[in-house]
């Protein structure tokens, strides 16, 4: 394992826990509750953060397509979980899980050495933990190959992958290229749905990007996004003009999307994923993108 990323991932670990007791009513290791889990997946059924999730009831969507849990839901995922845990801490029910892609598109390399796997102005980066499928390992992806990333991303912005898929059967949309990412608008805030931005990929990488859609095709309905708005942005193929920028023709808000994955008060949260922007204690970071702030009595194990 790269010693490096099992430190991140345990440090993730023991701040999914602190999530948890911090969400009250009943979070706290072993009581059980309700509430939301975000974190890479093990198959069986779905397995997040410690915790067995029975999942063959649950909404299944992957990039909002429907699933099935037997068939589509796999190891390396990074899913969020809304369900309940039982009193034991380690197992539960799903109500619904979605899992999200970082970027679908045809493979490239840059210049670095040993080169990195770019996809569509994205830096992808694999370690030994990194799942493939339709695919022997890294060295088997070749310059043009269709391929969806799932992973986490670093305090670079780079895609640690989690999951390389190159099945196109087991994607979420074969048909259409995506990348997940933050609004980034030359200038910085300005009027809201700027039609041109950039979505940056790590430190020599990006994506620039310009919204050919109308107001109907920013989902959900009545949806806004602008500088650092986390969004998806979606083409049919082929989605690069002759300069090399993505010609978005659907572009969804996370957290206005999301809302159903938004713990309400007195439930349980808990994410797990590599650890940014921290500083010190008592104080606010990041999980995974997701907020923490911890205070004196936060605990840490």
């Amino acid at each position: 394992m790269n010693p490096t990323l099992f430190w991140r991932v345990a440090l993730a670990a023991a701040l999914s826990f602190t999530l948890a007791a911090c969400g009250g009513g009943g979070a706290d290791g072993g009581t059980g509750g309700t509430g939301i889990s975000i974190g890479v997946m093990t198959k069986g059924s779905t397995i997040v953060g410690g915790v067995r999730f029975e999942d063959t009831t649950a909404n299944i969507t992957i990039d909002d397509t429907p699933k099935t849990a037997s068939i589509d839901l796999r190891d390396g995922m990074v899913v969020k979980v809304l369900g309940t845990v039982n009193a034991d801490g380690v197992t539960g029910t799903a109500q619904r899980i979605e899992a999200q892609i970082e970027v679908r598109g045809l493979a490239g390399f840059d210049t670095s050495t040993p080169p990195n796997l770019v996809v569509l102005g994205q830096t992808v980066l694999a370690d030994d933990q990194t799942v493939y499928s339709n695919l022997l390992n890294f060295a088997a992806i070749t310059t043009g190959m269709l391929i969806e990333v799932h992973g986490l991303r670093d305090t670079s912005n780079r895609i640690r992958a989690t999951r390389i898929e190159a099945n196109t059967t087991q994607m979420g949309d074969d048909t259409v290229d995506e990348i997940r990412g933050v609004v980034v608008v030359s200038g910085g805030a300005g009027s809201a749905n700027p039609s041109t931005f950039t979505l940056v990929g790590g430190p020599l990488s990006s994506q620039s990007v310009q919204f050919t859609g109308t107001s109907a095709d920013i989902l959900p309905a009545g949806a806004t996004y602008r500088d650092g708005s986390v969004v998806e942005v979606h083409c049919v193929r082929p989605c690069l003009d002759g300069f090399g920028v993505f010609l978005a023709s659907r572009i969804e808000v996370e957290d206005a999307e999301d809302a159903a994955f938004q713990a309400g008060a007195g439930q349980r949260m808990e994410a797990e994923g590599l650890v940014s922007g921290f500083a010190i204690h008592p104080g606010d970071f990041f999980v995974n993108s997701v907020p923490v702030r911890t205070s004196v009595g936060t605990r840490f194990e």
